[in-house]
């Protein structure tokens, strides 16, 4: 009884780990909520026991790595927004206007599928990623990695680096 058992707790962890990696090239924002909650939850028991050992840390895989690339894109789009300001004398009115100094700069937010939200501030800029909520917060960062935007702000005047 007991190799059997095994075997299936098998079968439904690799059928389960094939579903998986078939979601894991969907970005966040397209992935349905009916398949979001099948990434977090599994049928419980003994006969699902590899499936309920390690499936929990599947559903956080899409938005961690779209997470990543927010905050790679942030970083690399801080890069062109200084290069910006050195040549122009000035940050851009829109980050739109950084492809007068990289022509294949993305801009995207992974989270949206839009460009990264841009707003000047009186002594710099604060850009954001509209995060795993899917929502646009106003550039407001959350308390919890699920809540509010992905935020990177930078005051030129104090020399602060981004949060």
């Amino acid at each position: 009884m007991t190799g059997a058992w095994l075997h299936m707790s098998k079968l439904k962890y690799l059928r389960h780990a094939q579903w998986v990696l078939s979601q894991s090239r969907v970005p966040y924002r397209n992935i349905k909520p009916e398949d979001l909650k099948r990434l977090d939850d599994v049928e419980y028991g003994l006969t699902n026991f590899f499936v309920a050992t390690l499936s929990p840390w599947w559903g956080m895989a899409a938005s961690s790595r779209d997470t990543t690339i927010a905050d790679l894109n942030q970083a690399i789009i801080a890069i062109d927004l200084e290069l910006y300001r050195r040549q122009h004398g000035g940050l851009p009115k829109a980050l739109e206007d950084l492809r007068v100094t990289d022509p294949t700069i993305r801009l995207e937010d992974p989270f949206s599928g839009k460009p990264m939200r841009y707003q000047k501030t009186s002594g710099g800029y604060r850009m954001w990623s509209i995060g795993q909520n899917l929502r646009d917060d106003g550039g407001k960062p959350g308390k919890q990695r699920e809540e509010g935007d992905i935020v990177w702000e930078v005051n030129l005047e104090s020399g602060s680096s981004p949060e």
